[in-house]
């Protein structure tokens, strides 16, 4: 067989090779593993849409559009951070600092109604508090009657210091601090009963949850 009819032979064969069908599904597999692996390849590069805080958030902040930002990260677990196409809004459960991914624990989504009030309370807050901390309410016994003393019962949590504790001066009540406060509306018949008993009220710090 000469070089001629070999180079004849396989030029017939070759239109029976592209319409086989073994070879066009392996075509297509192979056209799909390529666009599979660079779309693969392009998702893990860019890494997943979460929102991070732009500056520091104190324990009990209102997160707003304008305190986050959305960044593509690769973090080991990201189902435990805020993550969404919409920024989010809500209270921040722990302090944040700048440029933190939100975790899911430490954010409570969510528009919080809030009442500002300002409560005489019996002693001076921690000196480690400051404003937009978050604070318990409790009640405790007049130690003026102590016949009648009640146990210290807990009024509310999570109210949101709004100033620095004032100390002054109340006719009938002698000196007292007053600190303005954000009261949740869920909480607020509470901590509105507890500021018209005769009880003196005193806050702590909340526990931040981890």
């Amino acid at each position: 067989m000469n070089k001629k009819s070999l180079i004849t032979q396989f030029a017939q064969k070759k239109p029976a090779l592209r319409r086989d069908p073994r070879f066009l599904l392996g075509v297509l597999l192979v056209i799909t593993s390529a666009l599979l692996g660079g779309w693969l390849f392009n998702a893990n590069y860019r890494g997943y849409a979460l929102w991070e805080v732009n500056k520091d958030m104190p324990q009990g902040s209102v997160i707003t559009e304008a305190d986050v930002t959305k960044v593509y990260a690769t973090p080991s677990h990201p189902k435990v951070y805020v993550s969404g196409s919409k920024a989010p809004s809500g209270v921040v459960l722990r302090s944040l600092q700048a440029g933190e991914l939100i975790p899911k624990s430490a954010f409570q989504n969510g528009g919080v109604g809030y009442v500002q009030l300002v409560l005489n309370l019996s002693q001076m807050p921690s000196n480690s508090l400051k404003v937009g901390d978050l604070i318990d309410l409790w009640a405790i016994g007049n130690r003026r009657e102590n016949e009648s003393q009640e146990p210290a019962s807990q009024i509310a949590t999570g109210l949101v210091m709004a100033s620095a504790p004032q100390a002054s001066q109340s006719l009938g009540m002698g000196q007292v601090t007053t600190l303005e406060v954000k009261v949740a509306k869920a909480s607020l018949n509470q901590v509105l009963d507890a500021m018209g008993s005769k009880r003196a009220l005193m806050v702590i710090p909340t526990v931040e949850k981890k």
